[in-house]
């Protein structure tokens, strides 16, 4: 097996677009908890949820991963 399969994987591609799909309605829900909170700095509570949503996208996407 090369090198570059056993680091990068055989669902390298997959996984770049599950992760970013899969972190959508996690940040669209995160912001609007958000617009309904009230946060006093929005730039900071933005950048948190979508730590927040990334986060969770690829950890789910983690625990189902084959690779």
């Amino acid at each position: 097996m090369p090198m570059t399969m056993r680091l990068v994987g055989k669902n390298s591609r997959a996984c770049m677009m599950a992760i970013p799909a899969m972190s959508l309605p996690l940040l669209a829900g995160a912001l609007f908890g958000l617009r309904h909170g009230a946060p006093s700095r929005p730039a900071l509570a933005g950048a948190l949820a979508g730590l927040l949503s990334a986060g969770l996208a690829a950890t789910l996407y983690a625990s189902h991963c084959t690779d």
